[in-house]
């Protein structure tokens, strides 16, 4: 009697766990269809975006092949060999992938391939610029609500122009935010921000700057009001200017050679589209930047001696740092550079594209 019980205890056993494998199985099998289905709906959404920008609009968008992956909490498509063009400029690389949690679609990640392309014709003809990067990847999102925010990382970037390194950065971050426009803003509305880091960062050699090549770190915080001007073209900035668009800088830091800079502003356009801006800034450093600039002969002696005169004059020594700092306004009009009452150099023309 016994015996016979034991068998049906583990007869039921059995049974018991048979039906918890069977639901396991089902589950499991359910949960690969509805990857599947996720991933497909993906991929064809993203071939329907691609038809109808190519279509509507001035944009073509095409890539060799797209596959799927990330089983089984992610789903991501990796596009191969994308390109996107434009009448004057041309974008590629050999891959992107997409990816996101399966079950919140709010947020996408990208990452792209250690080659961009990016080719932009100014006077009918073509410059192609390639950056090189060990890490290029970003984030999206808030797509399905009122604000869209967004992030680009690049780690130890160079940046190539017809093979010759032209820059290049350590590190690099920028983040935006954007909300969307479903009425024309008014000038005090806040469109979206910006807020961007450069480490080490290496000017081109036709920068020529008097100051040397390397930038130790640039950072700024950035809000667009009444709009943002993009594409950074002749007829868009032009309306962004006539609908009184500002940038209001909360925070820009700079660290150049012996140059330190700490300031906040508006920046502008005037009527023939080139920045004006007038910023307060905290600078030390000054002593040894107009060095710089009349060794490079971008001030001559006279300039010089008047510039360490006036500055030196409104220096106090800083309290944290035991350093002369000046805090003073800095404006740009008519493309000229003033600190304070000083008329420091004339900035070359913006020539944007039509």
């Amino acid at each position: 009697m016994t015996d016979m019980n034991a068998d049906a205890r583990r007869e039921a056993s059995n049974k018991r766990f048979a039906r918890y494998l069977l639901i396991v199985a089902f589950s499991a099998v359910g949960y690969a269809g509805l990857w599947i289905f996720v991933s497909d709906r993906m991929v064809s959404n993203l071939e329907t975006w691609r038809q109808d920008t190519s279509q509507h609009t001035e944009v073509n968008v095409d890539w060799a092949s797209t596959s799927a992956s990330g089983f089984p909490f992610d789903v991501a498509v990796h596009v191969q060999q994308p390109v996107v063009q434009t009448e004057q400029t041309y974008w590629s690389t050999e891959e992107i992938t997409l990816a996101a949690k399966i079950w919140d679609w709010s947020a996408v990640n990208f990452f792209l391939s250690e080659e961009l392309v990016v080719s932009v014709t100014r006077n009918h003809r073509p410059e192609t610029y390639v950056l090189r990067a060990e890490s290029l990847k970003g984030r999206i999102s808030g797509m399905s609500s009122d604000i869209i925010t967004g992030t680009v990382e690049v780690v130890n970037g160079n940046l190539l122009m017809g093979g010759t390194v032209i820059g290049s950065v350590m590190s690099g971050r920028l983040e935006t935010i954007r909300k969307r426009q479903d009425k024309i803003p008014e000038p005090s509305d806040t469109s979206g921000s910006l807020w961007f880091t450069l480490d080490g960062l290496d000017l081109p050699a036709f920068a020529d700057s008097p100051l040397g090549a390397r930038v130790e770190k640039v950072s700024a915080e950035i809000e667009a009001r009444g709009g943002i001007p993009l594409p950074p073209e002749t007829g868009t900035l032009l309306y962004w200017h006539d609908q009184g668009g500002t940038l209001e800088i909360n925070s820009l830091r700079v660290h150049y050679n012996a140059l330190s800079l700490h300031g906040e502003g508006t920046v502008a356009l005037d009527a023939a589209l080139q920045p004006a801006a007038a910023f307060t800034a905290k600078i030390q450093g000054y002593r040894q930047t107009i060095d710089g600039l009349q060794q490079a002969g971008v001030m001559d002696k006279g300039e010089a001696f008047t510039a360490r005169l006036l500055l030196g004059a409104l220096a106090r020594e800083d309290g944290a740092s035991r350093e002369n700092t000046i805090e003073i306004p800095i404006s740009i009009q008519d493309r000229m550079l003033s600190v304070g009452p000083l008329e420091l150099l004339r900035l070359p023309p913006i020539h944007w594209s039509n």
